[in-house]
C-alpha cells in the first residue's frame, strides 16, 4: 500500500514554478502585512489557498490587489487554487 504525501500551499506554489521551497521563500512579500503567504514573482503577486477560499489581502490597505485565478490542474489536484495579481501602492 502506498501513501500519498499531502503537500502544503507553499510547496504547491513552488512546484508550479519549478522551484524548491527555499527559492520561493526568498520571494515572500512583507509577511507582517498580509493574512497569509503572498509572494512577489516578477511584476506579479501570487498566493496559493485551499480550494473555495479567497486569496490573501494586504492588512494595511497600502496595496490593492486584483486577484485572478491561475488555471493549474496540478494545484487543484492537490486541493489548492493559485491566484495571481498586480498591485498598486496607494
Amino acid at each position: 500500500m502506498t501513501t500519498t504525501k499531502r503537500r502544503n500551499a507553499n510547496t504547491v506554489l513552488a512546484m508550479q514554478f519549478g522551484w524548491d521551497i527555499g527559492d520561493l521563500r526568498e520571494q515572500r512579500y512583507q509577511d507582517t502585512r498580509t493574512n497569509g503567504a503572498v509572494y512577489t514573482i516578477g511584476d506579479n503577486y501570487y498566493c496559493c489557498v485551499p480550494l473555495g477560499k479567497q486569496p490573501y489581502q494586504d492588512r494595511t490597505s497600502l496595496v490593492q490587489w486584483s486577484w485572478q485565478p491561475v488555471e493549474s490542474a496540478f494545484a487543484k489536484g492537490e486541493g489548492f487554487q493559485i491566484w495571481k495579481a498586480t498591485g498598486d501602492a496607494l
